[in-house]
């Protein structure tokens, strides 16, 4: 039978890992999403060129 303070102490440290991946992916969210609305301002895409036309 196992130790039940043992089988505690490990779900208390799984439990710190998955908040510790949560918030970086709660952080890593926000990045992406901070990214995402600076990719959607005009000022930030690149210059349209138009090229010069060549008749014949």
């Amino acid at each position: 039978m196992k130790d039940p303070i043992e089988v505690l102490r490990r779900k208390e440290e799984e439990l710190q890992q998955l908040q510790e991946e949560v918030e970086a992916l709660r952080m890593v969210g926000k990045i992406l999403s901070d990214h995402k609305a600076d990719c959607n301002k005009p000022e930030n895409r690149g210059k349209i060129l138009q090229m010069p036309v060549h008749l014949a």
